[in-house]
């Protein structure tokens, strides 16, 4: 235990470091300088990560099925943030590209909890998709669509986690559910930033949501590295999630 949290942690505590800086002298000192690339960068950190431990596990033969579901996860993941950071256009790719990501972390909380039935994977799924198609129907608004089936899957795959979390209390599934708890609270400052198009901004509201932009990637990018930390498990499950 003592091992794993040698090294990762304190690369963690340095990106937390360099977030700060940037966020406030991107946010808080208003100066024209982007801190974007920086922040795509490090998730070009996190993606060589989880490829390179991801294949490690295939070529060994062990976690082939979770591993690569990782590697499918991290890479939509890249490019989600390929488009919100360096790309200026519509939000439709990087949040079809997020849900894709987070099917795939579904599928991994799914394999991971070998009691689950297929069958509520499916329902939960279902239900997602319906609450979509309804809205869509209703609104005629394809990006509503997509935020809500990224929501949903969001909100499902942070509870999922809990909840493996609970029935087997390792540090991978530990890693994986803080990651996800961090991520909601990414969307939770992701949606504050945006209060001005739901209600008549003020200069608290203004203040708000600069706080909550400065904030957002100290949420996000702890939870992505955590998310690819979680690659690393140890023994073969492959025969238990078959």
């Amino acid at each position: 235990m003592k091992k794993y949290f040698c090294t990762p942690l304190n690369v963690l505590y340095l990106l937390i470091i360099i977030i700060l800086s940037f966020a406030f002298i991107t946010v808080d000192f208003k100066t024209d300088y982007d801190s974007s690339v920086i922040k795509f960068g490090i998730m070009i950190v996190v993606f060589s990560y989880v490829v390179i431990n991801g294949f490690k596990n295939i070529i060994i033969k062990e976690n082939i099925k979770i591993s690569t579901l990782y590697i499918l996860a991290i890479t939509f993941t890249l490019i989600s943030d390929y488009f919100l950071l360096l790309k200026d256009g519509s939000y439709n790719i990087p949040l079809t590209t997020f849900i894709i990501a987070h099917l795939m972390y579904s599928l991994i909380i799914f394999y991971l909890d070998n009691k689950k039935s297929y069958k509520w994977l499916i329902l939960e799924k279902s239900i997602i998709l319906l609450v979509g198609i309804i809205a869509l129907i209703i609104t005629k608004e394809v990006l509503l669509f997509l935020s809500i089936i990224y929501a949903l899957n969001l909100i499902m795959n942070t509870i999922n986690s809990i909840i493996l979390f609970a029935k087997k209390k390792e540090i991978n599934n530990l890693f994986l559910m803080i990651g996800y708890i961090l991520f909601v609270g990414c969307d939770i400052c992701v949606f504050i930033s945006n209060t001005d198009q739901i209600i008549t901004p003020t200069n608290d509201i203004i203040n708000m949501e600069n706080m909550a932009i400065c904030i957002i990637w100290l949420f996000y990018a702890p939870s992505q590295y955590l998310l690819g930390l979680s690659v690393n498990r140890g023994g073969n499950n492959e025969e238990e999630n078959n």
